[in-house]
């Protein structure tokens, strides 16, 4: 068995999914990927959201592409 590892020049992660991101020295790779990303998420109300854990469509979601006033927060 072969045995490769890589090191990525920079990790990031959004925390409130839609909103802005932050630069990480280190980061916690779990099952489902970075600890904490995407962890919160603001609903639009447009779309039905998913249950816990199963994906939801970033339409469901306030974005800052959509709502730059959401940037201070």
């Amino acid at each position: 068995m072969t045995t490769t590892q890589a090191r990525p020049a920079e990790t990031g992660r959004y925390p409130v999914k839609g909103l802005g991101g932050e630069s990480l020295r280190e980061a916690f790779l779990e099952r489902d990927g970075l600890r904490f990303d995407r962890l919160l998420g603001l609903a639009n109300d447009t779309i039905p959201l998913e249950n816990l854990g199963s994906w939801t469509t970033y339409e469901a979601f306030h974005a800052l592409d959509a709502r730059p006033d959401l940037g201070g927060y």
